[in-house]
């Protein structure tokens, strides 16, 4: 019966330090800066812009020169430019990679021709 005063005690001595117990959930997630910008260039461009694919872009729209950043988790992102026109070409290609590195910056910029 002597163990719940002397239980009680160290609480209460406890209670009046300062001390992190580690209760406050994980860490936050590092993250990074991933840019992705359009450029088109012709005559001719693609009047309602364009549209990503990748399954944590899928609602960003960008119009025919734009840009867009979210501040994401590191790693290799693979991203395509969808819905260009048919008069349009991507230059390089539609489909890009970049590794976004813990606390870096990374852009993907595409370049659209619209003769």
């Amino acid at each position: 019966m002597r163990r719940i005063p002397l239980l009680l005690m160290v609480l209460a001595f406890a209670s009046g330090c300062d001390f992190d117990l580690g209760l406050t959930g994980p860490p936050p997630r590092p993250t990074g800066q991933l840019t992705i910008a359009t450029e088109t260039y012709g005559a001719n461009p693609d009047p309602d812009g364009y549209r990503l694919d990748h399954p944590a872009l899928k609602e960003v729209h960008l119009d025919p020169t734009d840009f867009f950043s979210i501040a994401t988790t590191p790693g290799l992102w693979k991203v395509t430019l969808i819905d260009v026109a048919e008069n349009c070409s991507v230059r390089g290609g539609a489909y890009k990679e970049v590794n976004l590195g813990e606390g870096g910056t990374a852009t993907l910029r595409y370049r659209v021709d619209c003769p």
